[in-house]
């Protein structure tokens, strides 16, 4: 019988077999081990309680993981991972699951959920437009093939800041996805560029990977913004990218870049290619 828990229920064992029996076939290689299970909790700020699991008898079949904080004053949630065993598939699993999860969100004061959804993954989309979700973006992930010689960028005044540093801009981007914000992350670089009267104008924000020596293996930007009253934005916005486009043999990335912000085309003009497209979703919660 179908039944729902937290995943506080679940070892780290039985967490770890569920996320990639959950992701079995999906077209994003989604494979992790318990280190990185654990990580992507903290990198994430992902919340066991607030995540549900479904279970047939004593058996984790599917979950939804969720991450949860407060932005203006208002409790937001975030859908970090949607997965159904592959023999459950097909079966309105997901569907139960979900209503779960809006249950549990109204429990929790939660006033308002968002989600990511591949744009292919049509199936997916239906459910979740069924369930009161409705799209707010195109979201674009990019690659770079190889970066061997230095590319000729501006030279404004750039430096290296705390995340914290650049949530307290004016000009921080808040909406952007949940995965792209200061507070998600443990391996991050911030970086600023400033004008001539040592005023920030512009910044960036990337995630590392590291290997087990310590050495960078790839390098994700995240967000980049300009202030709204400069002159040249295009120019600062290509100053942001330096660290980005420093010669190495890590990958590159830039991942969830709005259809609609002008670095995307500056990225295709450098090389980056896309890699796939994601429906940002959000939905109201009704107070529980």
């Amino acid at each position: 019988m179908l039944h729902f828990s937290s995943a506080t229920q679940l070892t780290l064992d039985a967490g770890t077999t569920l996320w990639n029996e959950g992701f079995h076939g999906y077209p994003l290689t989604m494979t992790t081990d318990p280190i990185r299970y654990v990580q992507r909790y903290a990198e994430e700020n992902l919340s066991p309680t607030l995540s549900v699991i479904a279970w047939e008898e004593n058996q984790p079949i599917g979950f939804v993981y969720n991450g949860t904080r407060i932005h203006q004053g208002e409790s937001i949630a975030w859908n970090g991972g949607t997965g159904i065993v592959p023999r459950y598939r097909n079966q309105g699993v997901g569907q139960l699951l979900m209503e779960e999860v809006i249950n549990t969100y109204a429990k929790q004061g939660i006033q308002r959920a968002f989600l990511e959804v591949l744009s292919e993954n049509e199936p997916a989309i239906r459910l979740y437009q069924g369930l009161g979700y409705k799209e707010i973006g195109r979201l674009h992930v990019l690659r770079h093939p190889d970066i061997q010689a230095p590319i000729p960028l501006p030279n404004d005044p750039l430096r290296c800041a705390t995340r914290q540093e650049i949530g307290s801009l004016s000009f921080y981007q808040h909406e952007s996805p949940w995965q792209c914000q200061w507070m998600n992350g443990i391996h991050t670089e911030a970086w600023i560029v400033e004008d001539e009267e040592n005023q920030p104008v512009g910044y960036s924000l990337y995630r590392m990977t590291l290997d087990e020596r310590g050495k960078r293996t790839s390098m994700n930007l995240l967000q980049t913004a300009v202030h709204p009253t400069h002159p040249d934005p295009e120019r600062i916005l290509l100053a942001t990218l330096y660290p980005l486009l420093q010669p190495g043999n890590h990958s590159r990335a830039a991942l969830n870049i709005p259809a609609n912000h002008p670095v995307l085309p500056l990225l295709k003009d450098l090389g980056f290619e896309h890699t796939f497209e994601q429906l940002a979703m959000e939905r109201l919660v009704p107070s529980g």
